[in-house]
């Protein structure tokens, strides 16, 4: 991308921060001094403030007004908005182009000498601009005499622009303004030639944001000559040191590994760069930048939540997590991909499209959202299996160099990462279903609330798996490995047994568990058939639709009740106690069965503790509270406590996939 496929402006966009939504508030006030060098004698005039932009409507509905900057215009002039103090110069300029904050425009309108030591301060990090003092007296007090008048004690931000007109300088005077002319962008009307236009030619002004670069890096060694070898490419010419700002996310640790025995003027004698490689290096750095996305707050929270304890993901829900980015890019696997010019054009095209953040309305790009927890979306052009996705994430504080990398996945491949967007889709649907079956009623808030999580593939692992393997989950379900079901079958039984304690009271919670588990196990289910390349379910059949089973349970013919495991034994088993539990309520005058004869003393529910109280006893407590129970019920209990017997010892081992399946038939049983 940077030696060849885009125009010198969108580089420049890309690079710099011009396009940036916190950038907004600088380009609403435009200070343009128009400084001409090209005559015998040296003319400065400031242009009136400028806007380059215009204040829009934020929403069709909002009478709200916001400014939208005008990016072509500003790529001229492009700025790197700061990270560390704001107020002090920073890093290399290379076009006199220097951003002002409300502090700034307070010290402009005491005295002219204050414009002045902010221009000093700039200038001498400014590459190939040389002003006599007379010069910049005249500056300081043109800049003075405007913000003067701009300023009024609101807060205020602004951007100063030096449009030096000079032979073979960025700066230029034009005849016409430059209406559609992608290599240069319009600053403003010539104050001293009137008709005529400032003018930024991006080419050189690429060029000369290139070299600021180059300095920032040389600003701890350059050597030049037929000795020095860069880095990378083993390039012979001249090298800087690579130690600058994107250097932080080559390393593996936030602090830059410096040998305590150089001077920092020498660093360049540990890794040197050739001016490509530096170029490169900072060009991915900001791409990745920008590309780079907090993960949503409420996925957030779920991450850092106890997976084994519903009390604990309770607690973890109101607390306030630290928080976390993600970044995601797209690469060709093949190192000669891109010597093809339409693949080129395609791969810069998706870059583009990546950067754009929005979809354009081509059905073919797929949005991956739900998959990495963060917004981004893989465009058409990057949609075949010649490419691989990485996907990072981290937290920390990117522009102090504070980066603690949490997980990386390498190397997934569009095709796969498709299918889990289209499984996790139909997961978010199922669930929404399922709610449905157990209330009566599910709001339309309900029903966004379960499909924000339910198509969330990081929120379903970490519920599963809990959140010290999330990221390895999420890892191996990308690249197709075989998970297991036991570890998410354990969590979700214990925390539905931790539920089941605070019965009646807890049950809307315990609804929510079933949702959870019916649904993971769809979302395992799916997976192993389109997308592992191992299937099957370790060894076990998968329990078959609730919906299937219910019907056979409850309604079918008893000569062909067929239970094959102990999952579906405890569904059956927990579908007949719920009913029995109806009726032992108004028999007994509102008292819960579970809690009053099943689970007395605040005991746990176990398989065999249900086998023992509640499954072998229903005559005797039906008959000592008078209680008509049908033959049909009487003998379902009875194949239940059969297929008991004969599955006892199996239950024992899968005790968690039977308690999950009971709970999940106790609260659909109609």
């Amino acid at each position: 991308m940077v030696e060849g496929g885009i125009s010198p402006g969108e580089i420049l966009r890309q690079v710099s921060d011009v396009a940036a939504v916190n950038a907004k508030g600088f380009l609403a006030n435009v200070f343009v001094v128009e400084i001409n060098l090209l005559e015998a004698e040296v003319k400065i005039e400031a242009l009136p403030v400028q806007e380059w932009g215009e204040y829009q409507l934020q929403s069709p509905e909002s009478k709200k007004e916001v400014f939208v900057q005008d990016v072509d215009r500003a790529m001229g002039t492009p700025f790197v908005i700061p990270s560390g103090n704001p107020l002090k110069p920073q890093g290399r300029y290379g076009i006199p182009s220097y951003l002002v904050y409300d502090k700034h425009f307070q010290a402009f309108t005491k005295e002219a000498e204050e414009v002045k030591k902010y221009l000093y301060g700039r200038l001498n990090r400014t590459i190939a601009v040389e002003l006599t003092e007379a010069q910049i007296d005249e500056i300081a007090n043109k800049l003075h005499e405007i913000t003067s008048k701009v300023y009024k004690e609101t807060k205020l931000l602004g951007l100063i622009v030096l449009a030096v007109l000079e032979k073979d300088g960025p700066f230029q005077l034009h005849e016409t303004m430059p209406l559609g002319d992608s290599s240069r962008s319009y600053l403003g009307p010539s104050v001293m030639h009137k008709g005529k236009h400032l003018v930024a030619d991006l080419e050189l002004v690429k060029e000369r944001f290139w070299e600021a670069k180059l300095a920032e890096g040389a600003e701890m060694g350059e050597r030049e000559g037929g000795e020095v070898v860069c880095y990378f490419c083993g390039h012979e010419d001249r090298v800087v040191s690579s130690y600058c700002k994107a250097w932080r996310w080559f390393t593996p640790t936030w602090k830059c590994p410096l040998p305590v025995s150089m001077k920092p003027e020498e660093l360049v004698e540990t890794i040197a760069l050739c001016p490509a490689c530096y170029g490169a290096l900072t060009y991915g750095a900001n791409l990745f930048n920008k590309l780079t996305k907090p993960l949503d707050y409420w996925l957030t929270k779920e991450l850092f939540s106890p997976s084994a304890s519903a009390a604990g993901k309770e607690m973890s829900r109101r607390g306030n997590p630290e928080s976390v980015a993600g970044c995601a890019y797209a690469l060709p696997i093949l190192d000669n991909f891109l010597e093809d010019e339409d693949d080129r054009l395609g791969f810069i095209d998706g870059v583009r499209t990546m950067l754009g953040r929005k979809p354009r309305g081509n059905k073919m790009d797929v949005h991956l959202g739900d998959l990495t927890g963060f917004e981004m979306f893989l465009p058409q052009e990057m949609d075949a299996d010649e490419y691989r996705l990485t996907i990072m994430y981290y937290s920390g504080d990117a522009g102090r160099g504070d980066i603690h990398l949490r997980a990386t996945v390498e190397d997934v491949m569009p095709s796969v990462a498709r299918q889990l967007k289209e499984i996790t889709g139909n997961i978010s649907d199922f669930a929404v279903d399922l709610a449905a079956s157990l209330q009566y009623e599910v709001s339309e808030k309900y029903q966004g609330f379960l499909k924000r999580r339910y198509s969330s593939l990081p929120y379903l692992l970490t519920t599963a798996y809990g959140a010290p393997y999330t990221w390895k989950m999420l890892s191996t379900v990308m690249h197709r490995g075989n998970i297991s079901r036991r570890p998410f079958l354990s969590n979700v039984s214990g925390r539905m047994n931790e539920l089941s304690r605070k019965l009646p009271d807890g049950f809307h919670e315990l609804r929510s568990e079933v949702v959870f588990y019916l649904s993971f196990s769809e979302f395992l289910k799916k997976y192993s058939d389109a997308v592992a390349l191992e299937t099957g379910n370790g060894g076990y059949e998968w329990m078959r639709d609730w919906r299937e089973f219910q019907g056979m349970v409850a309604e079918g013919p008893m000569n062909e009740i067929v239970i094959n495991d102990p999952e579906e034994l405890g569904f059956a088993a927990g579908h007949l106690v719920r009913l029995f539990a109806r009726q032992y309520w108004h028999a007994s005058n509102g008292n819960d069965f579970l809690k009053h004869r099943v689970m007395t003393f605040g005991s746990s529910l176990t398989p065999d503790v249900i086998w023992k109280r509640a499954l072998s006893r229903m005559d005797e407590y039906a008959r000592k509270l008078n209680m008509k129970i049908s033959d049909d019920l009487r003998q379902r209990f009875a194949v239940v406590l059969m297929e008991y017997s004969r599955l006892k010892n199996e239950t024992h081992k899968e005790r968690d996939a039977f308690m999950a399946a009971f709970w999940a038939g106790y609260a659909l049983a109609k």
